[in-house]
């Protein structure tokens, strides 16, 4: 009578474990928010405070182009967010 072959057991490390996953809670939103930041700063004399700070104010077309790329920024830092407090899927 043959004896079947003991199947080798593979041990998986469980993922909390993983290095750095502990701060990924606080990094990835951090930088969405500074990458908010960075933009707001970056285009308020150009855009954003335009009327306020006398420029001249841009083309419908970099009306279009702005809201479409502050909309993208919003939407980073909703995912990133929604990801952190376990709403992801």
């Amino acid at each position: 009578m043959a004896t079947p072959l003991a199947q080798p057991q593979i041990a998986l490390p469980a993922t909390p474990s993983l290095p750095g996953r502990r701060f990924d809670h606080l990094f990835f939103p951090g930088v969405a928010w500074l990458m908010l930041l960075t933009v707001f700063i970056g285009f308020a004399p150009s855009y954003y405070l335009a009327g306020a700070l006398r420029a001249p104010l841009p083309s419908v077309a970099i009306h279009v182009h702005a809201a479409v790329f502050s909309c993208w920024i919003l939407l980073l830092i909703a995912q990133t967010s929604l990801t952190v407090a376990g709403r992801a899927g």
